[in-house]
């Protein structure tokens, strides 16, 4: 096992890394993808949440943030779903809090990649 640490973003991130999960050719931590731009969290630290996770190496995540009115002087809420690519050493599903960041883009709506999974700390509907 190893280590890679991101020094460029502002979020402290070390992955452990097995020697078995190499063959991802999009990983960030394994290949020379760099992860730059916005990391999303959502707002008042609270992640973003996987809507999605049937593709075999795509999520679906949605992220909540506000947007602020000036005309009205008050907040909104708002939401943004996105698709980012998940490594084979992140066990994710739907529900889950994830981390995720900007890429390079990977195909034609995949421009994010996770990079820190929090699982099982939310029981969230949709609905």
């Amino acid at each position: 096992m190893y280590f890679k640490k991101f020094s460029s973003l502002k979020v402290d991130l070390r992955i452990p890394m097995s020697k078995k999960i190499l063959n991802d050719k999009k990983c960030p931590f394994i290949n020379a993808l760099s992860i730059r731009g916005k990391v999303f969290k959502g707002f008042r630290n609270n992640l973003g949440i996987i809507r999605s996770a049937k593709m075999k190496s795509t999520v679906v995540v949605r992220v909540n943030f506000l947007i602020f009115l000036s005309k009205y002087k008050r907040f909104k809420k708002k939401h943004i779903n996105i698709h980012a690519h998940k490594s084979n050493f992140f066990r994710c599903k739907k529900g889950d809090k994830v981390l995720i960041a900007e890429c390079k883009p990977l195909s034609k709506t995949v421009k994010h990649c996770v990079i820190k999974v929090i699982e099982n700390k939310v029981f969230y509907s949709f609905n």
